[in-house]
């Protein structure tokens, strides 16, 4: 007597914004892991999503307590390190980060501009 926790039914992918995928995710051999997919999140705001079912085809009952990804690998993220900031300020309308790329200080600034 045993359970068997499953990923069955991996349904199609369901983008927005400008996500492509570039691989879909396989379900391992013995259906305990999702794996081996690639997407390319373009700009912030984009998505990906699939659905899939997870059944238990053991022979006794079983609880499902948790579902880990311990790993997200992301090109880019952190490529060029925040050196400084300021915050947003309300007078300003801004904020303004500072980060370093190739050995060089780049300044970047968001916000609001008051038109009169």
């Amino acid at each position: 007597m045993s359970f068997k926790i499953e990923f069955q039914n991996l349904s199609e992918a369901s983008l927005t914004g400008n996500a492509v995928k570039i691989t879909d995710p396989v379900i391992s051999e013995d259906k305990t892991e999702l794996k081996s997919y690639n997407v390319n999140f373009l700009d912030p705001g984009d998505s990906i999503s699939y659905t899939f079912q997870i059944a238990n085809n053991g022979t006794i009952n079983a609880k499902l307590s948790e579902i880990v990804k311990d790993t997200i690998s992301c090109e880019g993220y952190g490529m060029f390190p925040r050196v400084a900031e300021i915050p947003f300020d309300s007078n300003r309308k801004l904020m303004t980060t500072v980060h370093e790329e190739n050995g060089k200080y780049v300044v970047y600034t968001k916000g609001g501009v008051d038109y009169e």
